[in-house]
Parts: C-alpha cells; structure tokens; sequence
C-alpha cells in the first residue's frame, strides 16, 4: 500500500484511491495527503463509485464515449479486429 501511495503521488496524475475503513494510516508515507491535496483524494471505507464516475470533471465519460465509438462499425477498433480476422483467415487459408 505504501509502495502505491508513492506510485500516485510521484505519477502527479488527479486521483481517487479508496481504501478498506477500519485501518490505522502507518502506511501512509508522513504527509502524504497534504502533499496530494487538491489533485488527490483517499476515501476510507465505501465510496459512491456511480456519483464519481459520472462527475463531469472527470474524464470516464469521454473515454467511455470514445472506447464505444472505436468499437462501433467503422470504428478503429472494429477495423482493425475485421483486418486481424482477415488476415488470419488468409494464413489458414480460409
């Protein structure tokens, strides 16, 4: 757990990390939640995962949005799955 705390703290990436309630902060490296303040966030215990999936200021929405449309007829994923298939029936000779 620690060697994650510093992981997000040293990647400088906005973060939510929620963690089991119940148990002492020891982990923690000392000051670790003032330095992450304002990009950071530790929830102990249940955390609305909907609610904060759903915020507009984060970017879940927009990636969700774009990971639907790549797999969609015509998408880059799509195509690219379509050339794969192809190309494998060609190997085989199908």
């Amino acid at each position: 757990m620690r060697e994650i705390a510093i992981g997000v703290e040293e990647s400088g990436q906005q973060f939510i990390w929620v963690v089991r309630g119940g148990q002492d902060d020891s982990w923690l490296p000392e000051g670790f939640e003032e330095r992450i303040n304002g990009r950071g966030m530790v929830i102990r215990g249940w955390a609305p995962q909907v609610l904060i999936l759903e915020h507009e200021a984060r970017r879940a929405k927009g990636l969700g949005e774009m990971a639907r449309k790549a797999v969609e007829e015509g998408g880059s994923s799509y195509n690219h799955l379509t050339s794969l298939i192809e190309e494998l029936k060609l190997q085989r000779g199908y």
